[in-house]
């Protein structure tokens, strides 16, 4: 697999500098999105974060994705989005030739294969370390990795941004963020570029060093038709040096991926910052 080999460099670089601050993340998680008709797409999801010193980390993503109905789902980094009769049609049309498609379609047997790769850098634009507020972008990229002509993916790439701002309190931490995806439309639809919401709080270490957080999340509509996105989610962490992270998060719209489960194990060394809490963003 081709991202492990490319942070290997990266990765050295950092190990061999004892005077950064050294982070590490590996993160999983599975998702099981709803799709018109009574369908399902489950994914599972394995990311790895590198950070060195207290302001940049970049992370990659791979997916495993099952879907039930491939030629009626558009797979895109905001999660599964149901594709009406006319673009489903063209979408098939545009795929003549691949028995294999064709099988799976007829037969109605699900689909299993890689989603696409996800990549990302962020960074501290302001604050962080002691002060009390911190401000960071980041950037995600999505390559058309995915089989096409299986219908897991649109085979076209796709970006992202985002800003998100925290302010610490006397016993607990707000956040909030915005971003946009510039998402690159196949042959068979135009995706819209939909714009993304979060906010929520977290608590200072608790009993045993436990942090918990809440936070309500929505995203625009990515195909016309398909509705709107919103979402809360519950997370814990721990805030030892190697510390542990599970998060909920359930969807509250029909446009939405029924549950999101996410188990996450980092580590540091050196004067290190503040955990993150969404990075790399919530895999979807």
């Amino acid at each position: 697999m081709r991202i492990p080999i490319a942070l290997l460099p990266w990765i050295a670089v950092t190990i061999a500098t004892p005077a950064l601050a050294v982070e590490g993340e590996v993160r999983a998680a599975w998702i099981e999105s709803p799709v018109e008709g009574g369908s399902s797409v489950s994914t599972a999801a394995l990311a790895i974060r590198i950070g060195a010193g207290d302001r940049v980390d970049w992370w990659a993503a791979a997916s495993v994705v099952r879907m039930d109905d491939p030629w009626g789902v558009a797979w895109t980094p905001l999660g599964a989005a149901p594709v009406e009769a006319g673009p489903r049609d063209q979408r098939r049309r545009g795929a003549a030739g691949q028995p294999a498609a064709t099988d799976v379609l007829q037969s109605g047997e699900a689909v299993v294969g890689w989603g696409d790769l996800r990549f990302g850098v962020g960074a501290t634009l302001a604050g962080g370390g002691a002060r009390l507020y911190r401000v960071r972008g980041d950037l995600v990229v999505k390559a058309p990795t995915a089989d096409e002509a299986e219908g897991l993916g649109t085979g076209r790439w796709d970006a992202g941004l985002a800003l998100e701002a925290e302010r610490r309190f006397w016993a607990s931490s707000a956040f909030a963020g915005a971003g946009w995806y510039r998402l690159g439309d196949p042959e068979w639809v135009d995706l819209r570029d939909p714009p993304e919401a979060w906010a929520g709080v977290e608590t200072e270490p608790g009993r045993g060093g436990r942090l918990w957080s809440a936070w309500v999340e929505a995203a625009g509509e990515v195909l016309p038709g398909a509705g709107s996105r919103a979402a809360i989610g519950l997370g814990v962490r721990g805030s030892a040096a190697a510390h542990w992270r599970a998060t909920v998060v359930v969807g509250l719209t029909d446009a939405t991926a029924d549950l999101a489960v996410g188990l996450a194990h980092s580590w540091r060394r050196g004067t290190g910052r503040r955990p993150e809490r969404r990075s790399p963003p919530e895999i979807r």
